[in-house]
Formats: structure tokens, sequence, C-alpha cells
């Protein structure tokens, strides 16, 4: 008869060989994506700093987005709600954009002939007002139609099959890593007469990896975690006419996304993002530099 000891390392070691086995299985991280409409609540929190590192001013912006698949690349999206909020205590909504919707076609050219990424309409963010019609200016308005690049960023870019290029898919095994198809990239951000053509992004050595597995409402999923590596961009501002501002700088954005193992849907996500500019306007022969922290946190609910 074995000892209580002995039978006690043969239960640890048994255990120990399942999970092994289980962290060494292959994924495959986008076959048969389910096609079930559900909807996800994004939250950014941007902050901004004075060169003495302390915080001058605090906004969030949330957005509400139902996701509906209507066939293998095709996908309808409908923003429900879109609110902001000032400091700790003003809250502001954007009622343009309710129930705004628009469909995003993976087999077609992004962006399109018009410089839109992923089917969204530019001329949907021009003008925007709060529910009491007061106008938001341009920078404010660039970050509501941000949110919706971030989103699509994580939903349709690092977490969606890149086919022959370099994508989610090519992550099979828990350590796998890969330089990322949007690796050096320029994507446009020009945004209809507030931030005009020229305006651009460029990406860095973007990675991602497969890190681990995790559980998200008893639902087991993939832990990827991405990087941007170092990053830059030029943007030329007109806030009003004969009036330009240029703003250049670096951008360094990271965070994971957990791939449901089931529906291959992302259950969760995060990303933070730290941004240094100098913004330049000649009129007034004047440079102002900015710090900014951006958390955003992404969940799905059905």
């Amino acid at each position: 008869m074995k000892s209580p000891i002995i039978l006690f390392y043969m239960l640890v070691l048994s255990i120990s060989n399942i999970y092994s086995q289980k962290l060494n299985e292959e994924f495959d991280l986008v076959k048969d994506k389910e096609a079930v409409n559900h909807s996800y609540k994004m939250e950014t929190l941007v902050f901004t700093y004075a060169l003495d590192g302390k915080i001058i001013n605090r906004e969030k912006y949330i957005l509400l987005i139902d996701v509906i698949p209507l066939n293998v690349n095709e996908t309808e999206y409908v923003c429900k709600n879109f609110e902001i909020v000032l400091g700790d205590s003003i809250y502001l909504t954007v009622p343009a954009i309710r129930n705004f919707s628009y469909k995003y076609d993976r087999t077609g050219i992004n962006p399109d002939e018009k410089g839109q990424l992923f089917g969204i309409d530019h001329a949907r963010f021009e003008n925007l007002k709060d529910e009491k019609e007061n106008p938001f200016d341009p920078a404010k308005s660039y970050f509501i139609y941000n949110s919706f690049i971030d989103f699509h960023s994580l939903v349709d870019v690092f977490a969606a099959d890149m086919k022959e290029e370099n994508g989610i898919e090519d992550l099979r095994k828990i350590g796998d890593n890969i330089i990322h198809t949007s690796a050096f990239s320029e994507p446009p951000v020009n945004l209809g007469s507030s931030v005009k053509e020229g305006s651009i992004f460029k990406n860095g050595k973007v990675t991602l990896a497969l890190t681990g597995l995790s559980i998200v409402d008893e639902e087991a999923c993939a832990i990827v975690h991405y990087d941007s590596g170092e990053s830059s961009f030029n943007m030329i501002m007109e806030p009003m006419p004969d009036f330009s501002v240029s703003t250049v700088g670096s951008s360094h954005y990271f965070g994971d996304i957990l791939v449901s193992l089931n529906s291959k849907w992302i259950l969760k996500a995060d990303l933070k993002e730290f941004v240094v500019s100098e913004v330049n306007m000649p009129s007034l022969n004047s440079k102002i530099n900015n710090v900014i922290e951006r958390q955003l946190s992404l969940i799905m609910f059905k």
C-alpha cells in the first residue's frame, strides 16, 4: 500500500501533466467564428498632464455598440449611445451618432476611395453637438471619432483573420509571437474639414503574442498581447478658417485582448497609450507641449 505522501505527489504529478498537455495544445483563434449578435461597452479615460507631472484634465468617452454579423466577411455596426464625462460630474451625450449604423466589408479596400476607415462615414462627425445643441470643439469631435477607430482596431484588426498576411490566425500555441501585418503601416487620420488630408499615424513594429489562457464569465479564452512599438503621428488641423494647427508626436500603445475559444469574438480587452506631442500654431508664433495617457477597456455583453 502506497503511503499518503506518495499518493499526494502522484496526484500532483497527474494534475501537472493534464495542465501541461492543455497548455501545449494548438489553438485556432479565427476558424468558424460564431455569427451571433452581441454588443460591446467601451470606456476610454483620457488624462492630460502638465509638464510637472500633475493631471490637469480628465475625460471619459463611453461607446455602446451593437455587432450584427451579416456573413463571413461583412458586419453591421450600430452605435446605440455615446457619452462623454468631463471631470467627475459633467455628462454629455452625442445625439447625432445615436443609432448611427454602418457596414464594414473585409473584402473591400480599407481605407476606401474617400480615405474612410472601416466603412465609417466622416460626414457623421462634422459639426457635432451635445444634447443642448452646444458644439464640440474639433479636438473632442476627433476623440469621439477615434473611439470608433480604437474599437475596430481591436475587433477588426488585431482579433481578425488577416487571411494570407500575418495575423492572429498565426498564433497557434502559447508562446507564439508575430510581427503583425499592420506593422509600419501609415493609416490616414484626416476627418472632415477640421483634420486635413495628409494627416497620418505611423505604426511602429506592431507585435502580437499568445501569452496564456483565462476565463471570462465562465468562458475559456486566449490571452493575446499586442504592442505598437515606437509609433508617431502628424496631424494638420484647421479649427477655424485661416487658422491652422499642426501637431507632431510619438505614441506607444499596448494591451491584451481575451478571445473566446468558442465564439472567437473578443470577450474583454484593454489598451494603454502614452502620447507626447508638440502643437505648433504658426499664426500665433506659439508652440505647446502635451503629454496624454489613455486607458481603454472593452467588454462584451449579450
